[in-house]
């Protein structure tokens, strides 16, 4: 019997009827030789996956680019200038802002986009995309980046747009932009939005926030799972977010993009670009690039004696909750309304299983089968903590544990008075717990 509240194994699934594939632009070349991999890139590298192998490792590199030169590579990048202001941020005091190539360079092996007040009401920044140079569809993506500074009002993307991302049709299936992140918080939290049906009238799109520990002290990875079932994000290898809505998951193929520019997030101060000096203020660096097509239309199942847990994307029926008065389980996206309690969804992107009260203690439970004999581990990621954000000292969770443990069933179904493999946490951020469970017969 397994007892554990707040996480799960994410979820890999078939790709369906295609593995992935991907448009290189260069004329004449082979495959295997292609342009798009940077011949730095380390020989058979795979998707970062430091909590064991969660993506399997049948895969193959398409693109990659390490940023190890002293110039940016033309054959895979277009370096942005905008021509007139993109979206203003008024609120900010930011009432015109500009992509600049003379703000996007190589150094030190990192790609840097550069963020600059140019004037009283002015923001410069660098982008640059694989538009018309390369164009992937389906697989895995991911970049490692060091964002800019969020506190001096500019954010750090990671996304893909469709060229036909303007046809109004009700779906995106047709091109859609996908951001994998965009770091407009100044606390540990980042957004996912994926826009579609252009950006007028008929603009449609759909979004979730999720916790980023650690986002703003060092380089960080990100990576999309991408099939035609699904969309998933990963933050430092963890799933954080899974979307399954057909209309937000395109079905052709999209060009990469890297980028800073003016920030949005609600919590910055009115006008609060008016306190900066004249001069740079920030700047991201993108260590690394790289993305891979699956090389089996088999379904991705690397573990072979996994016992999966039914999962907390959208599927909560395989588990029991004992006390049952003392949480519940609400799939309300949008928070709580005045004088009324919500507990979310049980997901790996970022929501929580709340308590009615501080004092309130809650299991959750499952019974799953197992092969005698056979040596299994147990692993979850979890945090405990109080809402969105992290966690701060002599709030509601000091003392408070987050426990996973492991119960024998014997053939009467008389549950071990013991638990035989016990993970716990106390702490405010996202922390992968593991253990190996005994033999037991």
């Amino acid at each position: 019997m397994l007892f554990l509240s707040g996480c799960s194994y994410p979820e890999i699934n078939p790709f369906g009827d295609e593995k992935g594939e991907y448009v290189d632009k260069g004329e004449g070349i082979e495959s295997g030789l292609s342009p798009m991999i940077d011949p730095t890139t380390e020989p058979g590298v795979m998707p970062y996956q430091p909590f064991g192998n969660v993506l399997g490792n049948d895969w193959e590199l398409v693109f990659s680019d390490e940023f190890n030169g002293e110039e940016v590579d033309l054959k895979k990048w277009n370096i942005d200038e905008s021509t007139k202001t993109r979206g203003p941020r008024p609120r900010l005091g930011i009432n015109s802002w500009f992509w600049k190539p003379e703000n996007v360079y190589q150094k030190d092996c990192d790609l840097v986009l550069e963020v600059h007040k140019t004037g009283a009401d002015v923001m410069t920044n660098g982008s640059i995309n694989s538009s018309n140079k390369f164009m992937t569809k389906f697989g895995y993506l991911e970049c490692r980046v060091k964002i800019g500074d969020a506190s001096k009002l500019t954010h750090t993307a990671f996304w893909l747009q469709g060229p036909n991302m303007g046809n109004v049709n009700g779906t995106g299936a047709d091109g859609a932009e996908i951001d994998i992140f965009e770091s407009c918080h100044t606390h540990e939290q980042v957004q996912v939005n994926i826009h579609y049906d252009g950006y007028a009238d008929a603009h449609r799109s759909q979004g979730w926030r999720y916790s980023t520990p650690g986002i703003h002290r060092d380089y960080q990875v990100w990576g999309l799972l991408w099939t035609d079932k699904y969309l998933k994000i990963y933050y430092n290898g963890i799933l954080k977010h899974t979307f399954t809505d057909p209309k937000v998951i395109p079905l052709t193929h999209e060009f990469l993009w890297l980028s800073n520019g003016a920030s949005f997030g609600e919590e910055l101060p009115d006008n609060g670009f008016k306190a900066f000096e004249l001069g740079k203020l920030t700047e991201t660096r993108f260590d690394y690039v790289r993305v891979w097509r699956y090389n089996s239309i088999a379904p991705l199942q690397p573990w072979s004696n996994l016992v999966k847990n039914g999962g907390f994307d959208n599927n909560t029926s395989n588990w029991t909750c004992s006390p049952a008065d003392k949480t519940a389980i609400d799939t309300s996206p949008n928070g709580a309304e005045e004088g009324k309690v919500y507990y979310r969804e049980l997901t790996m992107s970022g929501n929580t299983m709340q308590l009615t009260t501080p004092d309130s203690e809650v299991e959750l439970s499952q019974d799953v089968n197992v092969t005698p004999g056979k040596k299994y581990s147990f692993s979850f990621v979890g945090r405990i903590r109080d809402a969105i954000g992290k966690s701060e000292p002599g709030q509601n969770t000091t003392g408070k544990k987050l426990k996973g443990q492991i119960f024998s069933i014997d053939g009467s179904e008389a549950v071990s008075s013991e638990p035989i493999c016990t993970v716990e946490t106390q702490s405010s951020e996202d922390i992968f717990m593991s253990s190996l469970i005994p033999q037991h017969n």
